[in-house]
């Protein structure tokens, strides 16, 4: 499975786990998908989520303001 993700799947499902101090979990999508069923853990996914594509858009605009 994990090499049918493209570079920023990749690069973000490592920032996800990093942030959520999952790095090196024996099986990281069940330890998220345990989290997820947690009010307090899915709110917090959902926000870092957010600030994740939140930054993405700005990189994303300012490479485009650079190139016109």
């Amino acid at each position: 499975m994990n090499a049918l993700l493209t570079f920023s799947e990749k690069y973000y499902t490592v920032e996800l786990t990093a942030y959520f101090g999952l790095i090196g979990a024996t099986n990281e999508c069940q330890v998220l998908e345990t989290a997820w069923k947690d009010p307090y853990n899915r709110r917090e996914i959902e926000e870092f989520i957010k600030a994740w594509l939140k930054r993405k858009r700005k990189k994303r605009e300012a490479a485009i303001t650079e190139f016109v």
